[in-house]
């Protein structure tokens, strides 16, 4: 049996067995909650062949890591282009440089979240759980003409309608509430209303459900992401950069005798090199001050701002090329949304895992 043929019968039994058991489909929305930038079919196919994945990626982007994949090891197989597979491997079946990082949320950095998403669209929640809730809710908005053709096509009653839009909610809560646990030792998660799988008719409704509440899930979960490195920055801005061996303001210390840095060091420290920044303040704190050091610390940002600016019109052509711009106004606007968090989203995976 071919590798596809395959991938096709994974696909069938995945999506029955997690129709028809709510523990199962609840076990999977956990999962997937990890792996959120990925299509609900990428992300089921990979559940189903290996449940205990964490982090995966394609062999080219492991390579780029720093990481091998281990000899002998067998893909992930999911649906390519045409008739062909595409194949992740996760970090599990690799070796080589330290895991790649990704973001988790702290006690102070869920509250300064909570205020930041307050302020930013008029909410006045109380708690990261109220926060998740109404993000998640605003954010399902954009999916409102997907969400009435999927319950037109279902025939389904008001009483349904009612009862699958709040599946779609609930599901798309608890993505975000699991993934925002991750490594954080918070408890977030609350009830879970899935109905919705027994309102589906057949397989095909079942997975336009579980994709809907997937792409509003990653919606969300990407604008978290932008506003928790907004605030890391911001905490970033407010301290002065002091040096643990001198206690100099770093701005008043020469960095290099080497012209083209020197020139470098005229320009001011940008978005994604304060990113990088703050990443290796949190991740690895006692490299700082061997980059200080050796006078690195000031110029990789700059020069990562240059990377960035460059990198960014790749995703975006890229980006545009996989994704045709539509022509309503409507879809143009969501269309524009998830090309900046998905190209931004992407760069910043970049960015984190650069290291001198």
């Amino acid at each position: 049996m071919g590798r596809l043929q395959s991938v096709r019968e994974s696909w069938s039994e995945v999506t029955q067995t997690l129709k028809a058991d709510k523990n199962a489909l609840k076990d999977f929305l956990r999962f997937s909650s990890g792996m959120y930038k990925l299509p609900f079919h990428d992300a089921a196919l990979i559940y189903h062949q290996n449940p205990k994945a964490t982090k995966v990626a394609d062999l080219k982007t492991w390579n780029r890591l720093g990481r091998l994949v281990n000899k002998g090891e067998s893909s992930i197989a999911v649906f390519g282009d045409g008739d062909k597979c595409r194949h992740y491997f996760d970090i599990s079946q690799t070796n080589g440089k330290r895991e790649p990082a990704v973001w988790h949320l702290t006690n102070e950095v869920a509250e300064d979240l909570t205020e930041s998403i307050n302020k930013k669209y008029g909410k006045s929640c109380k708690t990261l759980a109220e926060t998740i809730a109404a993000m998640s809710v605003d954010n399902i908005k954009s999916y409102l003409p997907d969400m009435q053709r999927n319950t037109e096509m279902m025939k389904l009653s008001d009483k349904d309608i009612t009862e699958y839009q709040r599946s779609v909610v609930s599901a798309t809560r608890y993505m975000v509430s699991a993934r925002c646990e991750l490594d954080s030792g918070m408890k977030i998660r609350g009830s879970l209303n899935l109905n919705a799988a027994d309102i589906c008719r057949d397989n095909k409704d079942f997975i336009r459900f579980c994709d809907l509440a997937n792409k509003s899930a990653k919606d969300t979960l990407l604008e978290l992401e932008r506003e928790i490195i907004k605030i890391l920055k911001l905490k970033r801005e407010k301290k002065h950069e002091r040096t643990e061996l001198t206690g100099q303001i770093l701005s008043e210390m020469p960095y290099t005798a080497d012209p083209t840095e020197s020139e470098l060091l005229k320009n001011p420290t940008g978005q994604w090199g304060m990113m990088w920044q703050e990443w290796m303040k949190t991740e690895y704190p006692s490299e700082v001050t061997v980059l200080i050091m050796t006078c690195r610390w000031q110029i990789i940002p700059r020069e990562i701002d240059i990377m960035a600016e460059r990198r960014l019109e790749e995703l975006d052509s890229l980006y545009r090329k996989q994704n045709p711009r539509p022509l309503a106004f409507q879809e143009i606007q969501r269309w524009e949304k998830e090309r900046q968090l998905w190209t931004e989203s992407l760069l910043m995976e970049e960015i984190f895992q650069l290291r001198e």
